[in-house]
């Protein structure tokens, strides 16, 4: 499956990985960039022994608003026993 618009995503590279990982205190022991998704840009990142999906919304697609409503919808999934990871909001 390709991308929407792969212009208006997230431009990734170690660097700009390290600098968004660093604000949780997590080095970067490697990442790739996982082919699901249209039109956000989803990346498989290991750091130390875990391993953890970060996902990028695309630019001035989604509001702040509608991110937060499907981050509430999945935490509710969650707390309602359907195994969803836990989600951490940007800071």
């Amino acid at each position: 499956m390709s991308k929407l618009n792969p212009e208006h995503q997230f431009p990734h590279s170690p660097e700009l990985v390290i600098q968004i990982l660093a604000q949780y205190d997590l080095p970067l022991t490697r990442y790739q960039l996982a082919n699901s998704g249209i039109e956000n840009l989803t990346l498989i990142i290991w750091s130390g022994k875990n391993q953890y999906a970060l996902r990028v919304y695309r630019q001035h697609k989604k509001s702040d608003d509608d991110i937060l409503l499907e981050l509430n919808f999945m935490s509710a999934l969650r707390s309602n026993g359907i195994p969803i990871p836990h989600i951490c909001q940007s800071k």
